[in-house]
């Protein structure tokens, strides 16, 4: 009786054994399709999901930050700085009888704030029409010892002597409210790698005007300001052209309008150009 008890135990424990060493079985891991792949352990099921290149573009698009960001917008709104240049009926700087507006280039700025553009698009972003509403500051400051003075007939220089004293600070200035009206031409939707050229007109209405001279009479500081119209032309129309790559824009514009009015003072055309400063 206890050999058989004996026998009995022995087979008990070896079958635990065997059942403990014997590995749980597998299934081979099965395809469902070219991204997902499940395999099964026994009773626990193991999901692998592949999203390939595009879950890797989004993962870089959200690292990146870009989310939009450098979508498209035109290339008018923005700070412009540039210099204006003062030129006669023939397209020369050499003003002739006209020489008291001769200008000091380095005090001559041309500073524009265009605040507000709106892009129609006519071949989605490649190509449209731009407009919007800005403010243009001109300045011409003048090389000559002259006080810019004008009647209801005419705009003329009075000549201060040498002698008497020379002015620091010499300008003519007029404020403009701008509206442009142009073609654009986009390479790439994404401003940061578009090559753009931007044409037209930007028509503008005189809101101010201003004469600003500083000079010593001994020693005193004097410092003067007269607002005037000085018989300038009310409105401007200049031929504008705009062309850069990513945020760098240079512009050029030429005056189709003349300075003053017609038979009120010399016929000069301004003429700017430069760079915008900070793109919007």
């Amino acid at each position: 009786m206890n050999k058989i008890f004996s026998l009995i135990m022995l087979l008990l424990l070896s079958t635990s054994i065997i059942a403990q060493e014997t590995p749980v079985p597998t299934e081979p891991a099965t395809t469902a399709s070219p991204d997902t792949t499940r395999i099964k352990l026994g009773t626990l099921n193991v999901t692998i999901v592949d999203e390939g290149e595009d879950a890797e573009e989004d993962a870089e698009e959200d690292f990146d930050g870009d989310d939009g960001e450098d979508s498209f917008s035109a290339h008018w709104e923005g700070i412009d700085l540039g210099i204006n240049v003062l030129m006669n009926a023939n397209n020369s700087t050499s003003l002739g009888d006209d020489d008291w507006l001769s200008l000091d280039y380095g005090r001559s700025l041309n500073w524009s704030f265009n605040m507000f553009q709106h892009y129609f698009p006519i071949a989605k972003d490649n190509f449209g029409i731009v407009s919007g509403i800005g403010l243009n500051y001109k300045s011409f400051g003048l090389k000559n010892n002259v006080t810019v003075t004008a009647n209801s007939d005419s705009t003329f220089a009075v000549v201060t002597p040498d002698s008497l004293y020379s002015f620091d600070k010499n300008k003519l200035r007029a404020t403009y409210l701008t509206v442009p009206l142009m073609f654009e031409i986009n390479t790439n939707p994404k401003n940061g790698k578009t090559f753009h050229v931007t044409a037209g007109v930007t028509g503008g209405l005189r809101i101010g005007s201003v004469t600003k001279q500083e000079y010593k009479t001994g020693d005193n500081e004097v410092r003067s300001r007269v607002k005037n119209d000085f018989n300038l032309n009310d409105f401007q129309v200049d031929g504008s052209l705009r062309i850069g790559h990513g945020n760098l824009t240079l512009w050029v514009n030429y005056a189709l309008l003349p300075l003053f009015d017609k038979n009120k003072g010399p016929e000069v055309y301004a003429m700017s150009a430069g760079i915008c400063l900070v793109p919007f």
